[in-house]
Parts: structure tokens; sequence; C-alpha cells
């Protein structure tokens, strides 16, 4: 299930959300699910800090609608999760390409950053 931290904390729902986007694996998914449910602080984050579809939780990204998962993508910075996305997009009934090319601008920012962008650790 997709889950994505909008904040700029970790928070702790039922699991550890980083910021970003975060794939939850069957028992992480139940226990995100139940501390929603069961906890009105944690209920309060959905829809302002952080976003799941709850109508479709273990939606694909091409099942996702086009502006959320542009915002998803955006804040993903696992290459790997990329990767999935890319497959799942291309995979579908009817391909977005604007999806399909958002993801791949993401994973070639990630692999081959701006050389402006790169914090030099050592100065």
């Amino acid at each position: 299930m997709l889950v994505q931290n909008k904040g700029e904390y970790i928070r702790h729902v039922g699991v550890r959300l980083i910021p970003g986007t975060n794939n939850l694996e069957t028992d992480e998914a139940e226990a995100f699910k139940e501390a929603v449910r069961t906890n009105p602080l944690d209920k309060a984050l959905v829809g302002k800090e952080i976003f799941f579809d709850s109508e479709k939780p273990d939606a694909v990204i091409s099942e996702i609608k086009a502006d959320d998962a542009l915002l998803l993508i955006a804040d993903t910075f696992d290459v790997d999760l990329l990767n999935r996305f890319h497959d799942e997009e291309e995979g579908s009934k009817r391909p977005r390409t604007t999806v399909l090319k958002t993801i791949e601008n993401q994973i070639a920012s990630i692999l081959d950053p701006n050389e402006d962008d790169i914090v030099d650790q050592e100065g």
C-alpha cells in the first residue's frame, strides 16, 4: 500500500512513515489502517499531512488520479519503487505519457543529479 507523508517529519502512524512516499507491506499496511481507524490524532493527519487512497488502499500507480500520481512520484526517492511505478503504468490499458515522463525524470534526477544540487560535505 502506498502512503505519502507530505510533512517534514517522520511520523509514526502504526508504522514509521518517512517524509515522501512509503511502500507498506501487508503487515505494515494493516498496522497503519488500524492506527488510523482507532487513533483520532492519527486519523486527523490523513488528508492534511498523510495521503493514501482510502477507497483503493491497494491501488497501483496507474489506478491513482493523474494529479495525485504526479505528486506521489515527485515525492518518491526509491529508484526501485519508481521503476515499479513505471512498469505498472506502462502495463496499464491506457498508459499516461505525463505520468511515464514524470517517473523517468524523477529517476534521472536521482541517478544523475544537477551539480548545483549536490552538497559538498568536505567544505
